[in-house]
């Protein structure tokens, strides 16, 4: 499980980018991306997120994404 922060997220089209907090590379995601077990998280720009790694036809995504449970 990575951490990061939401860095763009535009709702209306669905998909959004994540800042890691390791310093690695932005990453790509879309909403269907966000994990829903706990009904649809409203997601902000700045909002702390985790999620997993994944991989797509261009490259790396953030998968699973929830808000931490603190």
């Amino acid at each position: 499980m990575f951490a990061g922060k939401i860095k763009f997220y535009d709702e209306s089209k669905g998909w959004a980018f994540i800042s890691c907090d390791d310093g690695g590379k932005d990453l790509f995601f879309h909403q269907s991306g966000i994990n829903t077990d706990n009904g649809f998280p409203i997601l902000s720009r700045g909002d702390a997120v985790e999620f997993e790694v994944g991989q797509n036809r261009r490259g790396p995504v953030a998968e699973n994404i929830r808000k931490p449970s603190r």
